[in-house]
């Protein structure tokens, strides 16, 4: 969904364009990412050590996680796969991680906090923000 990242955040949009809202518990989005160095050049997996993800309520107080997921590990294993050689980072949240924090609101912004450590000692920071949207009736 989102193009090769150079900046630290992207708020996710449809192919049209507009933000892009999540209902609430539903599996997905299906973010995808390239992960580059510093030049510019895609970070291959085999340079790549650790890979984690942390989910959380960006507007609320306290920032609370959502589903236990901070510092998940994602390379290669559970919601992401990272491509050998072209460093495409594709992430796929499962329902439960589009949980709210507050039920009371009518839609939470989550924050999805990647985090890539790569030759030894570099290390990538990215952020992706999508809304979530109350279904009230969800339990």
């Amino acid at each position: 969904m989102a193009a090769p990242i150079k900046e630290n955040l992207t708020i996710l949009k449809d192919a049209g364009g507009a933000e892009l809202v999540v209902p609430e518990q539903s599996s997905g989005p299906r973010i995808t990412m390239t992960l580059l160095d510093e030049t510019g050049a895609a970070v291959p997996l085999a340079a790549i050590q650790t890979a984690t993800l942390t989910i959380y309520a960006r507007d609320e107080p306290s920032q609370p996680i959502i589903n236990s997921v901070t510092q998940v590990d994602i390379k290669n294993v559970g919601r992401g796969t990272i491509h050998a050689t072209s460093g495409l980072l594709t992430i796929e949240p499962v329902a439960l991680d589009n949980s709210l924090a507050n039920a009371a609101t009518e839609l939470e912004w989550h924050r999805l906090l990647i985090e890539v450590g790569y030759s030894s000692t570099k290390r990538l920071k990215y952020e992706v923000d999508y809304p979530v949207r109350n279904l009230n009736k969800v339990s």
